[in-house]
This record gives C-alpha cells, structure tokens and sequence, in this order.
C-alpha cells in the first residue's frame, strides 16, 4: 500500500491529476485533504466554466473564449510546456466545469486540440500546440480570452 500511496504523492507534486471516485472515502484522500464526494467538491468550487470557443483572425491568431457562471476576479496561473507536448495550461481555482472533458479537435494554424478538465475544485484548460506560440490571456467580466500568435522571425 506504501507503493500506491508514494505513487500517487509523486504525482500531485508533480502537477498530476488524479481521479479518485465520488464517494471512496480512502484514508489517503482524506489525508490529503480532498472532499469526500463529488457534491462536496461542486459545493466548495464558487465559479464553474460554462462554455469554451475559438475563432480565427486575420493574420493567424486565434482566441480562446472561456465563459464563466461568475466574474473571474483573479487571473488564472499558467504554465507552458514543451516536452513531450507542446501546450499552455491555465489552471482555475475554486472553480468547477460545467462543460465536457473531451478534447475539443481544432488542427489549424498551430493548435493541435482544447480540452477542459476539472479536478477536485479546480479547472484546468489545457491548450495543445503544434508548435510553441505567443500567448496572451485577458479577463473581462465573466469571459477569459486567450490569444495565440506564431512567433516572427
């Protein structure tokens, strides 16, 4: 049991989502902190995303609408990776997705795909690139748009 539970700490630090299943009640989850139910977890999330958009611009830029139940008063973190995938996330606290978890295909000028998934009360946008991008992430009552640009040069 030791193995599982090392197992599973390795991957929070390491930014991992897990799924534990509504209502588990294990020693470890509770342990750590995590909600016992999913009623529990929707409770404590205050906002949830309710719809997720992209469009093309002239140019080569696309924008990302994320829209929210509430205002997003905080910006969301993010970070970018490179290996093996190339990819944005922003990473929502206190915040539920009221929106599938399957990607969202997209193919075109540089982003392979966009996925939302939700993890305990936060939810993550997950933006997959075929290439690395500019990114910029402005908040505006309810809505979160991020723009995407091919680096010059």
């Amino acid at each position: 049991m030791t193995r599982v539970h090392d197992w599973r700490a390795a991957a929070l630090a390491c930014g991992v989502f897990l799924a534990v299943p509504a209502g588990s009640g294990s020693a470890w989850a509770a342990s750590q902190g995590a909600p016992a139910s999913a009623a529990a977890e929707r409770k404590a999330a205050l906002n949830s995303v309710q719809a997720l958009d992209y469009a093309t611009l002239s140019g080569g830029a696309i924008i990302i609408k994320l829209i929210f139940k509430e205002e997003v008063k905080e910006p969301p973190r993010f970070f970018a990776s490179y290996h093996p995938r190339v990819q944005i996330v922003l990473d929502f606290a206190d915040t539920a997705s009221g929106i599938r978890s399957d990607p969202t295909e997209v193919g075109q000028r540089g982003l392979r795909s966009l996925q939302v998934v939700q993890n305990g009360n936060r939810t993550r946008l997950i933006i997959n690139l075929m290439s690395p991008a500019i990114h910029e992430i402005e908040r505006s009552g309810k809505e979160v748009l991020v723009t995407l640009r091919r680096p010059s040069g």
